[in-house]
């Protein structure tokens, strides 16, 4: 479920009302970082996910980077994509493509 975006600190504040709105057992809380060099057209992306049960307490974490040659949009987003997979399987290892 998308919703208005909030920070960390609210999402754990509120933790048990977003579990109970969306009918949710836990939620993912990004975070993304994207850096683009103009000298060198290439971009990074870091990601970082948080893990909380739905009484706001960390469960797990799950973090990657990924580095792409080109500009655009769509690079931002498939660089971002990149880097969103691998910290995936970090928080939900069981299931993880073979």
């Amino acid at each position: 479920m998308l919703g208005t975006p909030i920070d960390h600190l609210t999402a754990i504040a509120a933790a048990p009302q977003l579990c109970a709105a969306a009918g949710a057992q836990a939620i993912i809380v990004p975070n993304v970082r994207i850096e683009q060099s103009d000298k060198t057209v290439r971009s990074h992306a870091s990601m970082h996910l948080a893990l909380l049960d739905c009484a706001g307490a960390l469960v797990a974490t799950g973090a990657d980077e990924a580095d792409m040659g080109g500009a655009g949009g769509s690079q931002v987003t498939g660089i971002a994509e990149r880097a969103m997979v691998p910290s995936l399987d970090q928080l939900f290892p069981s299931t993880k493509a073979p």
